[in-house]
């Protein structure tokens, strides 16, 4: 359970609880708790199975993937009055992606059965859960299209080069 006064406050006013009443996210509270995250820490590990969704009430995190060559891909950061893990709330499927703390974090973890209560009796909740997807998924669509832009830019400097290499190879 949670029992800093400033923490409850963060908690309850994080927008997937907009137009929630207070008892309700009262009770979210008794099952919830808090953790104190170092930087560097990683949080979750893609492909683990897990039981929470994550409340950051301060810090910042990276969202990434490692490629197969072993790069780290980062896909976000997540800031203090944001959640993660929502996804095996919705899916019922292990974690999509790395979670690591950028800097010391303070976070408050919600049981999956929790909000799965709330999700099946509540429309609000479930209508702001929506509202937040489906920003994620605009700003990962615009994201990915300025990365594909940038690779293209990149394949096109690069045709050029080799396009001038051959024309001078000829006059040799």
């Amino acid at each position: 359970m949670i029992k800093e006064i400033s923490v409850v406050n963060k908690f309850k006013y994080n927008v997937l609880f907009e137009n929630i009443e207070e008892s309700i996210v009262d009770k979210l509270i008794q099952s919830a708790s808090e953790l104190n995250i170092n930087a560097g820490e990683i949080v979750l590990e893609d492909g683990s199975i897990g039981d929470d969704v994550y409340f950051v009430i301060s810090g910042c995190l990276h969202i990434c993937k490692l490629t197969k060559a072993g790069d780290v891909t980062f896909l976000a950061v997540i800031r203090e009055g944001e959640f993660f893990g929502e996804l095996e709330l919705i899916d019922n499927r292990p974690r999509s992606a790395r979670v690591v703390a950028i800097n010391d974090c303070k976070l408050v973890a919600v049981p999956r059965k929790e909000l799965e209560k709330l999700l099946q009796t509540n429309i609000t909740f479930g209508l702001n859960l929506l509202r937040m997807l489906s920003h994620r998924i605009r700003t990962t669509n615009q994201t990915f299209v300025c990365n594909v832009e940038q690779n293209l830019d990149l394949l096109q400097r690069q045709l050029e080069k080799t396009q001038q290499l051959i024309e001078a190879s000829k006059t040799v």
